[in-house]
């Protein structure tokens, strides 16, 4: 099956180096891929049948020993969306080792460890180990059950009504028919495929000195990757190129309401930023959502959850990838219509102006916090970081402190104005 050998620095990508003051490194190996609704499910499943075991940790209690031996190091994978597209990760948190005094070279063992799971796969002649996939995808059925109730069903439904049929409404999670119809010989060959397309991203952020990690990739081992295979491209794949705005004019604001056998109701309401990452009006946007519903000192939760009591729960966010935003909250049937009422009267608020300084100083105060937490942060750090160099958009946190502390009253109410709703939609619980 195995043709001539691939040397894993042509495998892994040149490494990114992130400094942090933090008592740990971070490896982290990223892959993006365009969303499709057939292929969302296998490659969602990739990661964590990567991470179970490879060619040199053949079972799990193998690989824990490992990670037991570089003093506990955790290792973690995952699927997100970005966008149109949807972003597997493996990350590895390794202690440094002049916290515990040690002259081992722990971080070089992580980064090791980590490209041997990405790139020396567990396989046999039909691809993945069929019960190693069968365990995984089981796992994963059961994430993709809870994905289908509550508040991140209601979001997500919310959503998909917001984008139509374009890229941003997949669930990067797939859904459970096409997860019952991965093999591991499928599994395997869009793994082969995979590893030869662009979107790869390998990142080390910590205390660590930038050129032991190069060294480790000169001297990985050769991995027998079958060459022959790497070309392979799934035919029929479909792939998306809508333009970077999802959402066209609306007529006015959609209503959705579905009934559900949950005791409790979820509230969702989209609303166009006009906000991209990439756009100057990104960080006054960013401002606007936290005097919106961002944090604990928001108008949404001041007045509906605090005051009038009308929500067990109500935030807001931003997608700066597709310039929308969310507002969602957990509520009594019964009190749907106000708590619609008050949250299209404190849009209609913050739109049309009726903020203070005050408002504005706390929210680009709450704004610079979580910036500073992103600095500190060796996993949403090597996050912030990908982003900006995979849309071309790249600065550091603290870049960000200063164009956030510049921000002045007119832009933060230029970027208000511009919040629209979209779509309004009702998860009704039973009364019970």
């Amino acid at each position: 099956m195995f043709g001539p050998a691939v040397e894993t620095a042509q495998l892994a990508p040149a490494p990114h180096f992130l400094r942090t003051n933090r008592l740990t490194t971070t490896i982290a190996l990223y892959w993006s891929i365009p969303l499709d609704a057939h292929t969302a499910s296998l490659f969602a499943l990739l990661p964590h049948v990567l991470t179970a075991s490879s060619a040199r940790y053949p079972t799990t209690h193998i690989l824990r020993q490992a990670l037991a031996d570089l003093y506990g190091a955790t290792l973690t994978c995952g699927v997100m969306r970005k966008g149109a597209e949807q972003v597997l990760t493996i990350e590895m948190t390794v202690i440094d080792p002049m916290q515990i005094d040690s002259s081992e070279d722990l971080i070089g063992q992580g980064v090791s460890l980590l490209l041997e799971l990405a790139f020396n796969p567990l396989v046999n002649d039909l691809g993945f180990d069929a019960d190693c996939v069968e365990k995984q995808r089981s796992a994963m059925g059961m994430r993709l059950n809870t994905k289908k109730t509550g508040l991140p069903a209601a979001v997500y439904r919310c959503a998909q009504a917001t984008y139509g049929g374009a890229a941003w409404a997949i669930d990067p999670w797939g859904d459970a028919w096409h997860l019952a119809r991965v093999t591991g010989y499928d599994l395997y060959a869009e793994y082969l495929a995979l590893l030869t397309r662009s979107g790869q991203a390998l990142y080390v952020s910590g205390p660590t000195q930038p050129g032991t990690i190069t060294d480790i990739l000169n001297r990985a081992p050769a991995f027998q990757v079958d060459a022959n295979s790497l070309s392979r491209r799934r035919v029929g794949a479909e792939t998306h190129q809508e333009s970077l705005s999802p959402m066209a004019a609306w007529p006015g604001v959609i209503d959705m309401v579905d009934e559900s056998f949950e005791r409790l109701s979820f509230f969702v309401l989209s609303f166009r930023s006009e906000a991209y990452l990439w756009n100057q009006s990104y960080h006054a946007a960013q401002v606007a959502n936290l005097i919106l519903g961002g944090n604990a000192h928001s108008m949404l939760y001041k007045q509906l959850r605090q005051k009038q009591a009308l929500a067990y729960q109500i935030y807001s966010w931003l997608d700066p990838l597709t310039a929308t935003g969310f507002v969602a909250a957990i509520i009594e049937r019964a009190d749907y219509e106000r708590v619609k009422e008050a949250v299209f009267s404190r849009l209609e608020s913050l739109r049309t102006g009726h903020i203070t300084i005050a408002d504005v100083t706390a929210a680009k105060h709450s704004f610079v916090r979580h910036l500073y937490e992103i600095q500190d942060d060796g996993s949403a750090y090597i996050l912030h970081h990908w982003t900006g160099q995979r849309y071309e958009c790249s600065t550091t946190p603290l870049e960000e402190v200063r164009m956030c502390r510049e921000l002045d009253m007119g832009a933060v109410l230029e970027a208000c104005s511009r919040f629209t709703p979209c779509v309004s939609y009702f998860s009704a619980g039973c009364d019970d």
